[in-house]
């Protein structure tokens, strides 16, 4: 039973239950903290320093899910996320006048020419064969995975081709310039740091055995101007970014729970179909039980994560090297094909190394050793550790398909014919992948996003808002009004704004839906979908695709109280029992008034037969809810430890009006108890 009063006499006045707390933060702290999210340092005096990158799409922005194309706009830029290819987006927009679909396939055609000039120039230099280079740079553009590489994969991997063909002809390097390259890959992508180190090291030991040292120390005049040109494009990470240093345990955490869940583990455990990965992580590998001030757990990099469950890791890790053992590497979608190339580059590695120990190998043999033990050692690990992909080993990736297999196939006379037959067998091979491909994107997918929400816009101002999707996309950049495309999943706020999680509580105003949804984000995409239907607008659907405006999370219907079990559930617990764990221990109030015009609301709750007691308040007006939980600042001390086991609890809520409106408080009563008791295993 609910009772609504209207400006009864026998309630305390709003000025006088205003006295009854303390201080409490500014808004923007309050909503932060009722809300999880953290507060973040105020940026715009960073951004000022490099308005070249600030542009209009402010998060990931990709196109036929291609990579990040614009910088982000008004935050730092992330060292670990391709900053070249930033730069190169910022200078397409800021100088060159073209509309936002030329910039596009600019950006997309100069991305994979410098992925076809980089296999070039390095299987060339590599094998001295221009014929070889040219046939195997249309093998790998039509086997390796080339049409379906995305733009932040293809841009990276042909610098780092190119850089390491510039080291491969230059045959020697001096330290400083060793460094420089080292650190101009670390801005390609960061896992490319590693063989960069391991071929940079290489050229300097070759220069210490054929010059002084004073030669090493000290670079000659393209030296110099090339160490510059790093150190200029390192800046901007440097004066405005910060390196995300949790990149590799996010990574990792995206691919054990696939590993978990592909495998059936998180149900062996209990875990939730709609466990997060972090959730997933802190399951197998408990964060009590991690070291984190050993001399292992500060340099060797997931170790911390391995010392809480060794067994768990060392099954994961065996999982990824079983593709390697077996012949079993994915080179190409196509399992058949694939396996052909893992034969080819098997036979071609082990070719090799028979004609070395029967000294019938070329003479630059050393390089040919040298180069493939770098390869793998840097290559091997960032497969184990997070998942085997050639996006990640690519350079090693054209070593072994191109450069190794070369030197058997020289000595057959109809070579070329050969490598002519191979692609055409690839490019059988592929067509299957490449149909399945078509149909599943139906080629346009990111064009048909933009559709949607260049739809919507004629229908509903756009300006500001903020969209939640699946993958933020490149139609933010289609539709100019949107200016901000954010990754999933969402949560409630107390204030009923749906915020995203981990963008610092940012509100999201619209959500795209697609038609098949990323397996991963299966119950994030469903638990939405559940949302929008009680607390959301279609606005547009078309294509397989729906944007849909979001409302105000109102768990109570207007005139009532409703007492839930968690922020995040809506099941009204009057007259029910709500059993949690001991330290879980939590209600959740949640009230509608229907309206908006109210400074505060104060809650008060009567325990069993007790009159009702000041329980706290949100200090916000905005607010819907009130958590009692362990923790909460705005409870009255006397409550601080949560609800207790074996008791009834009613409520009260008073909404308290605008200091000087005139107006008395209301208050909604919720009479039918709720029984709390202790949850039994």
């Amino acid at each position: 039973m609910i009772r609504h009063s209207h400006g009864l006499g026998d309630l305390p006045s709003s000025k006088a239950l205003c006295h009854e707390l303390p201080p409490l933060p500014g808004p923007f702290a309050l909503d932060a903290l009722l809300s999880g999210a953290s507060v973040g340092i105020p940026l715009a005096g960073l951004s000022s320093r490099f308005p070249f990158l600030d542009l209009p799409v402010s998060d990931d922005a990709n196109y036929f899910g291609y990579a990040k194309l614009f910088a982000l706009h008004g935050r730092p830029l992330y060292a670990d996320w391709t900053p070249v290819l930033t730069y190169w987006g910022a200078f397409l927009y800021r100088l060159t006048p073209l509309s936002w679909y030329g910039l596009f396939f600019v950006y997309s055609f100069t991305c994979k020419l410098i992925l076809l000039w980089g296999i070039y120039a390095f299987v060339a230099l590599c094998t001295r064969d221009r014929s070889w280079a040219f046939l195997g740079t249309i093998l790998a553009g039509i086997g390796l995975t080339y049409w379906q590489m995305n733009n932040g994969h293809a841009f990276p991997a042909g610098l780092m081709l190119l850089l390491l063909a510039k080291m491969i002809h230059k045959g020697s390097l001096d330290v400083w310039s060793a460094l420089a390259c080292t650190a101009l890959s670390f801005l390609f992508r960061p896992e490319y740091v590693f063989p960069a180190a391991g071929w940079a090291a290489w050229f300097v030991w070759k220069q210490a055995r054929t010059a002084s040292w004073r030669r090493i120390f000290i670079p000659g005049k393209t030296g110099v101007i090339f160490i510059f040109v790093v150190i200029g494009l390192w800046l901007p990470v440097i004066s405005r970014g910060r390196l995300n240093t949790d990149s590799l345990s996010f990574a990792f955490a995206q691919k054990f729970r696939n590993y978990a869940v592909s495998n059936q583990l998180d149900k062996r455990i209990g875990l939730p179909p709609d466990a997060d990965w972090f959730q997933v992580l802190d399951a197998f590998f408990p964060p009590d039980q991690r070291e984190h001030h050993s001399l292992p757990a500060r340099w060797i990099p997931l170790y911390d994560i391995a010392s809480a469950n060794p067994q768990n890791f060392a099954r994961y890790v065996w999982a990824n090297a079983r593709p390697f053992l077996i012949g079993n590497f994915p080179f190409t979608p196509a399992k058949s094909l694939s396996r052909i190339i893992n034969f080819y580059v098997y036979l071609s590695l082990g070719v090799f190394m028979a004609w070395v120990l029967l000294r019938k190998s070329p003479p630059d043999t050393s390089l040919i050793l040298v180069g493939s033990l770098i390869f793998i050692v840097t290559g091997v690990p960032p497969c184990l550790l997070i998942q085997p992909l050639i996006y990640y080993v690519y350079p090693a990736v054209i070593w072994f398909t191109l450069v190794i297999p070369y030197f058997w196939i020289r000595h057959i006379p109809w070579r070329l014919p050969f490598a002519g037959s191979l692609i055409l067998a690839v490019l059988a091979g592929q067509s299957a992948a490449w149909f399945d491909l078509l149909r599943q994107h139906s080629t346009m997918t990111n064009w048909k996003r933009a559709m949607v929400i260049q739809e919507a816009g004629k229908q509903i101002a756009l300006q500001g808002a903020t969209i939640a999707e699946a993958y933020p996309v490149f139609c933010s950049a289609f539709a100019e009004p949107v200016p901000r495309s954010l990754h999933y999943p969402t949560g409630w706020d107390a204030a009923g704004r749906l915020l995203t999680y981990g963008e610092g509580g940012i509100p999201v105003n619209f959500i795209l839906f697609e038609k098949n949804p990323p397996p991963h984000l299966g119950p994030a995409t469903a638990r939405m979908q559940t949302w929008m239907q009680k607390w959301g607008e279609l606005l547009v659907a078309r294509d397989g695709y729906s944007l849909w405006k979001v409302h105000r999370r109102q768990v109570a219907p207007p005139g009532t109280v409703v007492i839930t079990d968690d922020l995040q559930d809506e099941t009204d617990l009057a007259g029910r029992e709500d059993a949690d764990a001991p330290d879980n221990r939590q209600l959740v109030i949640h009230w509608n008034f229907g309206g908006e015009r109210f400074a505060d609301y104060h809650v008060y709750v009567a325990v069993d037969e007790s009159p009702f007691q000041y329980l706290g308040r949100p200090g916000s007006g905005e607010a819907r809810l009130f958590p009692w939980n362990t923790g909460n600042p705005q409870l009255n001390p006397r409550f601080a430890a949560g609800p207790e086991f074996g008791h009834q609890y009613r409520f009260q809520v008073f909404a308290i009006p605008v200091e000087g409106s005139g107006e008395k408080p209301i208050v909604l009563t919720n009479q039918n108890p709720v029984q709390f008791q202790k949850k039994t295993e």
